[in-house]
């Protein structure tokens, strides 16, 4: 229970969910006396199992845990989806091991746990022990009261961090309706668009680009790379993803092909953005600005 109240206590010193995975894996391997630890979280469509923090991992082995298909076998998924407790005596002859990198690595054994914030899975942490140190079996109880401790801070931080992002995009949009209001000069408008986006959402490109109807091509009024305006050739509309986003009324994502998100059935990308990713950009999202 001491044990328990020392990790709660750290953990509520976090501000943010980036702040409350990193304390959260540091204070837990600390306080148990693991080698090494780390979190793993859902992606948002729990198609994946992402590494979020760790803590005396290995390049390779970090590397080999950091993306997790969420129907592959492996004692991470597994545990995860069963929602139990974990226990690994040896890690190069266990069955259950199934990523080479865990079976070569310098510990001896590990447990993984599930996190849970009331009904709902969020991920799993994994910890470490020594070199001829063996994990116990007795240890099931209170690893499974550590894990419901760090999901329900993982989601109440994910909630916070939620509400604060929601506040962040009203600020931008009230920002960006006072640019429009209160300028009459398109390109002026253009720019500091182009700007409270970039500050937003943290796009490395950002283009405002008007639509000429008798030419039917994107004319760019402010291009940004990163922070620095660039000059950018006009642009046909079966070109670029801000046609097809024309034709929809609606945003559009395109995803680079190398993304682990893009479906296989998904469309190839147009000609702008297929350079774009080429260059290694991993998404484009093309929003249009429609009156009436």
């Amino acid at each position: 229970l001491e044990l328990l109240n020392e990790l709660a206590a750290s953990i509520n010193s976090a501000t943010d969910l980036d702040e409350t995975l990193l304390v959260g894996c540091r204070s837990a391997s600390r306080l148990l006396g693991f080698a090494a630890a780390g979190i793993t979280l859902f992606s948002a469509d729990r198609h994946f199992l992402a590494l979020r923090v760790s803590e005396g991992l290995e390049p390779a082995l970090a590397a080999a845990i950091g993306d997790l298909p969420a129907d592959e076998e492996s004692l991470l998924v597994h545990a995860v989806k069963s929602g139990e407790v974990q226990v690994v005596s040896d890690v190069r002859s266990d069955p259950r091991i199934r990523l080479d990198a865990v079976r070569q690595a310098r510990f001896t054994g590990c447990i993984v746990v599930p996190l849970k914030a009331r009904d709902r899975t969020l991920g799993g942490a994994f910890f470490f022990t020594r070199e001829g140190h063996v994990p116990s079996e007795a240890d099931r109880d209170l690893m499974l009261s550590i894990g419901m401790l760090l999901g329900t801070a993982i989601e109440k931080a994910a909630l916070l961090e939620k509400e604060r992002a929601a506040l962040q995009r009203m600020k931008a949009l009230d920002d960006i309706a006072l640019i429009i209001a209160s300028s009459l000069e398109v390109d002026v408008v253009a720019e500091k668009v182009a700007h409270s986006v970039r500050e937003l959402f943290g796009p490395e490109r950002v283009m405002v680009a008007r639509h000429i109807l008798d030419e039917d091509i994107f004319v760019p009024l402010c291009t940004l790379e990163g922070a620095a305006p660039r000059a950018h050739r006009p642009l046909s509309r079966d070109e670029t993803a801000m046609g097809l986003a024309f034709e929809e009324r609606g945003p559009v994502q395109c995803l680079s092909p190398k993304s682990r998100f893009r479906r296989p059935d998904s469309p190839p990308a147009p000609p702008f953005e297929a350079r774009l990713f080429e260059q290694g950009f991993g998404v484009v999202v093309a929003v249009p600005v429609v009156a009436g």
